[in-house]
C-alpha cells in the first residue's frame, strides 16, 4: 500500500496529551474528544481535568470566575511525531464536580465568534472576499481568503433574495461561498475561504481481509467497518448553470451531466431511469466560471451515493476531514477512494486514543458536456 498514509501499530496507540489554557500550558489534562466535519459547521471539543493536578492558579476558582477561556488542545505519538494541535477554540461550558475532582471543558473551535454573532449588514457592494476580510478583523482573526470579484449585491438580485432579516456572520460567510463554489471552515485562530483543498496525499489505506476457511473471521486494519449505498443517487446526475454576464450582455447556459461507468452486468440491470437534475443561477459569471462551478456542484451532489463508516481506529493526530479513505480488500464495488465527512477522536492519557470516521463518495463516472 505504497503512497498511502499508515494507521498507528496498536503498541503507540497511547499518545501523549496537552493543553493551553489562553496561551499557557497547564498540566492536568486527563483526556478530550474532538468532533470534527467538513460541512460548514464548528468542531466540537470536550476536555476531562483533574483537579489535583492543576496547578494553583487553574483550580476551581479559576474556571467559576473567567469568562473568556482560550484553549488548544495538542496530541502527539512518543518518538513518532510532533506535537500537533488537534483544536483551537473557546470555551462554551465549565462543569465542576466537586466530589469526582474533575472539571469537564467543553467548547467550539473559533467560528464560534463568527456562529455567535448576528448582523443586519448584508455588504450588497462588496465582494466575498472583502466581507470575509473585514469580518475576520472584527473577531480578531487571520484571514486566509480567494480573491472573489463579483459583489454580493449581484447574488441577491440574481436569486431574487430579500436579505433584510438578521442572520449570524457565519450564515452571510456560507452562503455567499456556497455561490461561489467554494470553501469555508476555521483553523486555529484563521479563517479560511478557499477552493476546496486539492486532493492531498497520501490517503488513509483501509485493507479488509474475508474469512478464509482456517480462520473463520475476517481481519482488517479497523475493527468495524459498514457500507451503505443510496441507489437514489446513483443515478446519472445533470447540473445546469445560468448566468447573465454583464460585460458581454449575454445570457450563459452551462450544463454537465456524471453518468456512472458500468460494468457490462450493472447495464443489463439498469433500468435507464431519467437523470436526477439541478439548476443553479448565479450572476456575473463567465463561461469558464459557469464550466468550473458546474462541474464543482456535480462532484458535490454525486458524493453522497457511497458512505463508508468506520469505528474502533486508533487516532492518528494530523489527520484532517480534508482528507481522503482509501478501502481496498472487499472485493466489490465499495472499493475505491472516499471523502471524510464526520471525524470523532478521543484521546485519553492512559487509555490510549480512538477514531471514528464517515466518508462518503460516489461511484467513478464520466463527465459528459451537454
Amino acid at each position: 500500500m505504497s503512497g498511502i498514509l499508515v494507521i498507528p501499530a496498536p503498541d503507540v496507540r497511547a499518545p501523549r496529551i496537552a493543553m493551553r489554557v489562553n496561551g499557557q500550558f497547564v498540566p492536568g489534562l486527563l483526556r478530550f474528544s474532538v468532533a470534527s466535519n467538513n460541512y460548514w459547521s464548528a468542531d466540537l471539543f470536550s476536555a476531562h481535568l483533574a483537579s489535583s493536578a492543576l496547578p494553583r492558579g487553574h483550580g476551581p476558582a479559576y474556571w467559576a470566575d473567567t469568562d473568556a477561556i482560550d484553549l488548544e488542545l495538542l496530541a502527539w505519538l512518543e518518538g513518532r511525531t510532533q506535537p500537533a494541535t488537534i483544536i483551537r477554540g473557546l470555551v462554551d461550558q465549565v462543569a465542576v464536580g466537586l466530589e469526582q475532582g474533575t472539571i469537564v471543558l467543553r467548547g467550539r473551535d473559533y467560528a464560534s465568534l463568527l456562529i455567535d454573532t448576528r448582523t443586519s449588514e448584508k455588504f450588497p457592494n462588496q465582494t466575498l472576499s472583502q466581507i470575509a476580510h473585514m469580518l475576520a478583523e472584527r473577531r480578531g482573526l487571520e484571514a486566509d481568503v480567494t480573491e472573489t470579484t463579483v459583489k454580493a449585491g449581484d447574488y441577491y438580485k440574481g436569486e431574487h433574495v430579500q436579505m433584510s432579516d438578521a442572520v449570524s456572520e457565519w450564515t452571510l460567510l456560507t452562503w455567499l461561498v456556497e455561490r461561489e463554489g467554494l470553501d469555508v471552515w476555521v483553523s486555529d485562530r484563521t479563517l479560511h475561504v478557499r477552493e476546496p483543498p486539492a486532493v492531498e496525499l497520501p490517503p488513509l489505506g483501509i485493507l479488509y481481509n474475508p474469512a478464509d476457511a482456517v480462520e473463520g473471521t475476517m481481519r482488517a486494519n479497523a475493527p468495524v467497518i459498514a457500507l451503505e449505498r443510496n441507489l437514489t443517487l446513483a443515478r446519472d446526475i445533470q447540473v445546469t448553470v445560468r448566468s447573465w454576464n454583464h460585460e458581454q450582455k449575454a445570457a450563459i447556459t452551462v450544463t454537465r451531466r456524471g453518468t456512472r461507468i458500468r460494468r457490462p452486468v450493472e447495464r443489463m440491470r439498469s433500468q435507464n431511469l431519467p437523470p436526477h437534475s439541478y439548476v443553479f443561477t448565479v450572476p456575473g459569471l463567465t463561461r469558464v466560471q459557469a464550466e468550473q462551478l458546474a462541474e464543482k456542484k456535480l462532484a458535490e451532489l454525486s458524493r453522497h451515493e457511497r458512505t463508508l463508516l468506520l469505528q474502533g481506529l486508533p487516532a492518528v493526530p494530523g489527520l484532517t476531514v480534508r482528507r481522503r479513505l482509501r478501502l481496498s480488500g472487499t472485493g466489490t464495488a465499495f472499493d475505491q477512494d472516499y471523502f471524510i465527512v464526520e471525524m470523532d477522536r478521543e484521546f485519553s492519557f492512559d487509555c490510549g486514543s480512538r477514531m471514528s470516521l464517515r466518508c462518503k463518495n460516489s461511484s467513478p463516472r464520466n463527465q459528459v458536456t451537454l
